[in-house]
């Protein structure tokens, strides 16, 4: 006869580190490594640990319209300042403080700002194919209505290259230049059309720097609203040569480009191309992107957000991190990349408009309503005073065993010098994170946490290393599972380094045969 019995319990025991190799959503939930993470929110991916975004303090409050761009001029001492362009006009945003009046009118803050270097000083000047194009000398701003016999308000993008002027006649295939060092007199005008077999229109124009060996060579790339891109190489446009003309994908926004380091970053509607990679390859290889990784995540965005204005990619090398602004609604979202290996993460709170860096300092202008639009600056380890929360879900794990198994206990490693919650839990078999099982601990700090607060909070006080005690999870047998953990913090940032896991592997009835 059969009959039903349990088979004994194993115990096993299990490292579980951090997944420092950032958020994936181009990878089948199976095949994902364990340093990998479904969710990660708002925690920064160092190369050896988890640690929660930087917060912000308000640096300019009560300005009048929104913020639509920053600029950052660069004076001959060296020294910098900041300035942000709204619907109202040109505003100095240095000091920190109540916003001052502006410095010129404007009916569009949607400007593109250039430096460039004369024997008369340092110069900034803006264009936003609405207004006259605007000039500032380190003292004064001016509206310069006319270059030569041309309307400068025809000019919707500008660029220096070398020590040149270039400017985009708005919704055209037309780029005008300068005289070498000059900031005056009648713009040259070079048609591109002929170049662009998608049509279209020029966005956006940058500097690329190629080391070609015996030193650096400029270029410079135009790229259109139909993802194209031509570059061009030498220093006079009588003269110069066509390097080519490549299809980058569509770009997003209003300022797609971005010089960084020897290179270019174009945001596109299929992630980040670069400039080297459409030179360097025989034929497009769309899965070589900088956001390879997390070109999905892209993808839908660009789907869902392509006509909204704030898409931006900047750097900050101090970090160091790669920043891409993603205008999505309600809420404003990053996605953050390491710069050196390559992990992203979202960051979410600060619901940013533009970004800018001034002085080693990040800035932005951020979403409010009328009399509440700000500047902040990043600093710090809270939202203004408010708490920062970091979420994390980890690749889903079998654990090297196809078999069932059962989360008995959980130890989580973290550092930090001040309190802080955490929550910690496991998704069981893929499933969606409404059934998330949860840890529930006594509490010393009182925060808010992720989604519906449907998970505990912990508290932990303690030196600059710190381990938790060994907690007693809900959990379930199943063949895969994925680590939750969620941290609350206000004081200082946490890190968190990884867990030490003890499973059950057996425990399910199993029959046998008897023979009486």
């Amino acid at each position: 006869m059969f009959k039903a019995r349990t088979p004994p319990k194993t115990n096993s025991f299990m490292n579980l580190g951090a997944p420092v190799r950032g958020f994936k959503t181009s990878l089948n939930l199976m095949n994902m490594a364990a340093q990998d993470a479904v969710i990660l929110e708002n925690f920064f991916p160092r190369p050896d640990v988890l640690e929660t975004r930087d917060g912000y303090v308000d640096h300019i409050t009560a300005i009048p319209l929104q913020a639509d761009r920053l600029h950052v001029y660069g004076g001959v001492s060296g020294s910098e300042s900041l300035w942000g362009t709204t619907a109202g006009g040109i505003y100095n945003f240095t000091v920190a403080g109540a916003c001052p009046a502006a410095s010129l009118v404007l009916t569009s803050g949607l400007c593109v700002s250039t430096a460039i270097s004369t024997g008369a000083g340092n110069y900034m000047l803006m264009v936003n194919g609405a207004d006259s194009m605007s000039q500032y000398d380190g003292t004064t701003w001016t509206a310069v209505g006319v270059l030569g016999a041309v309307n400068t308000n025809t000019f919707s993008y500008i660029e220096t290259y070398r020590q040149r002027i270039f400017l985009v006649t708005k919704n055209s295939t037309q780029i005008n230049y300068l005289a070498a060092n000059a900031i005056a007199g009648a713009p040259t005008a070079y048609p591109l059309g002929a170049l662009f077999r998608q049509g279209g229109y020029i966005v956006a124009m940058s500097t690329w720097t190629i080391d070609g060996g015996v030193g650096p060579e400029d270029h410079l790339a135009v790229m259109t609203n139909k993802g194209e891109v031509a570059v061009f190489a030498g220093n006079d446009p009588a003269t110069w040569a066509l390097r080519g003309v490549y299809f980058a994908g569509r770009p997003l926004g209003l300022t797609p480009m971005y010089k960084y380091g020897g290179d270019v970053l174009m945001i596109t509607e299929t992630g980040i191309v670069t400039c080297s990679s459409l030179v360097q390859t025989a034929s497009i290889d769309r899965t070589q992107k900088i956001t390879q990784y997390i070109q999905q995540d892209i993808i839908d965005n660009a789907q869902n957000y392509s006509a909204n204005q704030g898409w931006q990619v900047i750097s900050d090398p101090i970090k160091p991190m790669v920043l891409v602004n993603i205008p999505s609604s309600p809420q404003i979202t990053q996605r953050i990349q390491h710069a050196q290996t390559g992990a992203w993460a979202t960051y979410t709170g600060w619901n940013a408009i533009y970004f800018a860096r001034m002085a080693g300092q990040m800035y932005f202008s951020a979403q409010g309503t009328a009399g509440t639009y700000t500047v902040k600056r990043v600093t710090g380890s809270s939202d203004n005073g408010s708490n920062v929360t970091a979420t994390m879900l980890q690749a889903f794990n079998s654990f090297g065993m196809g078999g069932q198994k059962k989360v008995e206990l959980i130890r989580p490693y973290f550092e930090s010098s001040v309190n802080y919650t955490y929550n910690v839990g496991f998704a069981n078999d893929f499933q969606v994170a409404k059934n998330f099982n949860q840890v529930n601990v006594s509490t010393g700090l009182s925060a808010a946490v992720w989604g519906t607060s449907l998970w505990g909070t912990a508290v932990w006080t303690g030196s600059e290393s710190t381990t938790y005690d060994w907690q007693t999870p809900v959990d379930e047998y199943s063949t895969w599972k994925a680590l939750y953990v969620q941290v609350v913090a206000r004081l200082a940032q946490v890190s968190y380094i990884g867990s030490d896991l003890l499973f059950t592997r057996g425990g399910h009835l199993q029959c046998y045969r008897d023979w009486e």
